[in-house]
């Protein structure tokens, strides 16, 4: 469970440092009244260009900050009179940040759910394993122990037999079965 923990980890990190495109200390150096391009420059292509109209443009870029992850970041341009547009905000989206911080957050969980319960069915598997080849190794025993029985008996006269019980013959022996026939030779002969 540890190892799966470290995996998704690193997987995040390393997802989230792919993704993002700027580092947030480079989104410190822009200014109001910045040209477009002297941003562009500064920040690379955005992640995502948002037009309103003619006067109005917005770029995405998803930056980096350690500790924290990928944070939206947007910078906004106004056209101004001389047709240039120039920086007019720039600045985190926090709500977007941790609703994002909340889905993964929400991901991670259901993951972690998801994992507790293979667990749980793992060891309920386990344990039902467990009892059914104790059950089965139990009446295994027993078995062989009622077979055992059956098979060496101890007569009364201290002869030994194979079978269920001690039975006495007509001439005075015993044998261990109530079935028995005479043989050529004039003995008594247990029939199974």
């Amino acid at each position: 469970m540890k190892k799966v923990k470290i995996i998704f980890l690193v997987v995040f990190l390393l997802s989230s440092v792919s993704c993002a495109s700027v580092m947030t200390s480079t989104m410190n150096q822009l200014y109001p009244g910045q040209s477009m391009e002297e941003a562009k420059a500064l920040l690379g292509e955005p992640d995502l260009t948002g037009v309103h109209g003619n006067d109005q443009v917005c770029l995405k870029y998803n930056t980096f900050k350690f500790f924290h992850g990928v944070i939206p970041y947007y910078v906004i341009f106004n056209r101004d009179s001389n047709g240039v547009m120039r920086l007019v905000h720039s600045g985190p989206n926090m709500e977007e940040y941790v609703a994002k911080q909340q889905a993964m957050m929400d991901a991670a969980q259901n993951i972690q759910k998801q994992n507790d319960a293979v667990q749980e069915r793992n060891n309920m598997r386990a344990v039902e394993e467990r009892q059914f080849l104790m059950e089965n190794h139990q009446n295994a025993m027993e078995n062989f122990q009622k077979e055992q029985s059956k098979r060496m008996i101890r007569h009364p006269d201290g002869t030994y037999g194979v079978g269920s019980g001690s039975y006495m013959r007509p001439d005075g022996t015993y044998g261990s079965t109530p079935n028995y026939k005479m043989a050529p030779d004039g003995s008594y002969v247990d029939i199974h």
